[in-house]
């Protein structure tokens, strides 16, 4: 089941381009794997692989965040992901996400 919010995030994403103005994003509890396939495939337009382990994580996101530079999108989504215990590496242009 789609949320809400995740409804209000992609309606917002698709009206504006993402590496032209500063991005607002607005989860409110939203899985943390759903959020991951937003953020890589969406935000970052990157190929990415998830851990099994964090696949099955039943963690939730909420956040609020008004007026981020776009170019600051990747360290942004890499903190989130540490402050939830988890890392992320790049590898031939592929996300990689651990738990």
């Amino acid at each position: 089941m789609v949320s809400r919010s995740l409804i209000v995030f992609l309606l917002s994403f698709f009206s504006c381009s993402v590496f032209a103005q500063p991005v607002s994003l607005q989860f409110r509890d939203v899985p943390l794997n759903d959020f991951l396939r937003l953020a890589y495939g969406q935000l970052l337009k990157k190929n990415y692989v998830i851990d099994p382990a964090v696949i099955g994580d039943g963690r939730s996101v909420s956040l609020d965040v008004k007026g981020l530079p776009s170019a600051d999108l990747p360290s942004f989504v890499d903190s989130l992901l540490r402050s939830y215990g988890l890392s992320s590496s790049l590898v031939g242009g592929v996300g990689i996400v651990t738990g």
